[in-house]
This record gives structure tokens, sequence and C-alpha cells, in this order.
């Protein structure tokens, strides 16, 4: 009796050893904008990581393990996308931060994920500054210098543009770096710049920068401001009567839901870059757009599709970690990241040797209310 009982008790022991594995749990922090000024791209950022994060958890990718996502709101508050990255790096279990939304909160918190060494991965942040800032920064939308330049050329190239008056966040480190880029282009490609004026992030009435605008007489005018403010300017500047001739042409903001919703009718023939197009035919598109659709019951726009990559990005160095990842272990393979399929831009997704993204970018128009490729 006692030998059977030792038998099965043995019995037990083995088979418990062979079960399978306790699946390990890999935290992973994210702070974004999800209310104040940015919660325009801050929420669709945070449903793309969503998607993502349902998709790698459910993949295999980290083989039983899974990724637990810690999110916090920064509020569009700089003094609170610090404080957030401070309490992550005290969690010992924290491996990487995803986010800030902005540039202006991603300037702050750049050196000091430097500063305390943990891996940080912008989501939407698009500064130079970002990942200039040393060796733990890392962003996934391409940088102004990569990108921006594409839709000055299609604006040269293309539409034959002769004159331009360009409008920008003076308080959107983002924002100043996209028009230092279309200003360059322009410059050095014979196009005489009519006006070169600032807005504040906040600022809702554009009337009088508008009558200036108006009155000398631009064949464009380039706008690196947020969404919800592009759409706004138009709409004022078709309001004040400027020549319906006017192209307006912009930067990825331009890609995002409120731009249509706001801008309406007033924002047909709007031209810009985008990091990403939802109508692009590939296999992983079309599964993150019927993924998106189904939760969401719309399309997903620039900033959703630029978090879904986030979350990739961020397994896809986990992964590569090593079945003990640290966080320095998880920053070495972030920088090794070269030719990653993603749904952005040209579909291959590389980290060059100062951790800027690239992938290239597609220039957009609307088109009878819907944002299509340009011709």
């Amino acid at each position: 009796m006692r030998s059977s009982i030792a038998c099965v008790l043995g019995l037990c022991a083995i088979l418990s050893a062979a079960g399978p594995a306790r699946a390990q749990e890999y935290t992973v922090a994210a702070e974004l904008a999800l209310t104040g000024t940015y919660a325009w791209v801050g929420v669709p950022s945070r449903e793309g990581l969503a998607i993502g994060l349902d998709e790698v958890n459910n993949s295999g990718i980290l083989g039983a393990g899974k990724i637990k996502l810690v999110l916090e709101d920064t509020g569009s508050d700089k003094a609170q996308a610090i404080s957030l990255i401070n309490r992550f790096q005290g969690r010992e279990d924290v491996l990487m931060v995803l986010g800030p939304s902005s540039s202006s909160e991603g300037v702050a918190i750049g050196p000091v994920a430097n500063d305390v060494k943990i891996p940080l991965l912008t989501t939407t942040a698009v500064s130079e500054a970002i990942n200039k800032s040393g060796i733990w920064a890392f962003k996934t939308p391409a940088s102004p210098s990569v990108i921006i330049g594409e839709v000055a050329k299609y604006a040269v190239d293309k539409l034959r543009i002769k004159s331009a008056a360009v409008v920008f966040g003076r308080d959107n480190d983002g924002q100043v770096g996209q028009k230092n880029v279309a200003l360059e282009y322009f410059k050095s490609h014979g196009v005489k710049i009519v006006a070169e004026e600032s807005v504040l992030t906040t600022d809702t009435d554009f009337l009088a920068l508008l009558t200036k605008i108006i009155s000398l007489d631009p064949e464009a005018v380039f706008l690196a401001l947020t969404a919800e403010q592009a759409a706004s300017l138009i709409i004022q500047a078709r309001q004040g009567g400027i020549d319906p001739k006017v192209r307006f042409i912009g930067v990825p903001n331009m890609g995002a839901e409120q731009f249509i919703v706001i801008g309406g009718k007033a924002v047909e023939g709007s031209v810009f870059v985008a990091d990403y197009f939802p109508g692009m035919q590939t296999p992983e598109n079309q599964r993150f757009v019927a993924a998106y659709r189904s939760r969401y019951n719309r399309l997903p726009d620039n900033g959703a599709a630029l978090g879904y990559t986030a979350i990739q990005i961020a397994a896809t160095a986990i992964k590569a970690a090593g079945p003990h990842p640290t966080r320095e272990s998880v920053r070495a393979a972030l920088s090794r990241i070269k030719g990653l399929r993603v749904i952005l831009g040209t579909g291959q997704f590389s980290f060059d040797e100062n951790r800027g993204a690239h992938y290239g970018g597609v220039i957009l128009t609307v088109k009878n209310g819907k944002i299509v490729t340009a011709e």
C-alpha cells in the first residue's frame, strides 16, 4: 500500500514537473496624453496599442510569455510626464516605457530616461531631440528631417508651387522641426516664402494671422499644427475669402480623424505626408484594420498605427533580449532592429545609428471627404 502511494505521489510529481511552465510576464509601461491638448493623438495611439497588445499576446511571439501593460495619463503635461517616467523607473519589473504623445513631453523626458537608464520608445512624439538625447531614447515615428521633405518635394514637383506661407506651433519642438525642414526645402528649390507665422498649441482664433497671409497671395500654405488646429485654420481661411486655388499642405497630424471630422468640406484637396495609410493592401495592415474596425467601429488613423507599431517593436526587442530580459538587454535589442515588417510607410522599419526611425512616408490627400493616396 505504501509502495503504491509512493508511486502515485512520484507520478504526480513527474507529471507536475512535465506540465506547462507558468507564463512569464513582461511589464511594459506607457504614458500617453489621454486628456488635454494632445489627447487627439494620445487616445488613438492607446487604441492601436491595445490592438497590438492583444495580437502580441495571442501570437506566441514571446513563447508562453505575455506583455503586461501599465498605462498612465500624462494629461498632456510635461511635469506629469517627467513624474511618470521617474515612477516607472522605480518599479523593478518595468522593462521599458512607451510614450509620450507629444514632442514637448518627449523632449522633457528623453534626458530623464537616459539619466535613470530605462528604455524609452515614443509612440507619436517626433522631435529628433528625443532620440538624440542619449542611447536610451528611441522613437516610433520618423523624424521631421526624414519624412517632411517628401511632402515638400511633392508640393514643388507635382503641385508646382512658387510661393508659400508657413504656419507652425512655436511651443512644440516637433512642429518647429517640421517647419524648419519644409522651409529649407522650399527655399532651396526656389519657392518664395511670403510669411512665416507661429501660434501656440492652445490658439483657436487665426483671423488676424490669416488676414495677413491672404493679403500676400501665396500659392500654398504649409501647416505644422495639430489636427484640430489645422482644420480650424483652413475653415477660417475659407471663411476669410482665401483664393480657392491655394493649396494647404501639411504634416502627419493631418492624417488624424479629427482633421476630417472638424474640417469637413473645407479641407478638401489638402495634401499631407503620413506615416500610415489605412488603405494599404498588405496582410499585416488588413489584419490591423479589421481588428481596429471590429473594436472601435471606424478606420484607424496615423496615431493608432503608430501605437500599434510601438508595441510590436517592444515585443520584438523583448524577444531578442533573451530568456531573462533586462532594461540593458532590451535597449541593446532595440538598437539592432532592422527591416522589421510593419504597417507604416513602405512596410519596413529600421532604427538608424541615432535611434531614429526609418520606414518611408506616403503622400495623401482629402478627396470627397475621404483620405486617399495623392496622385
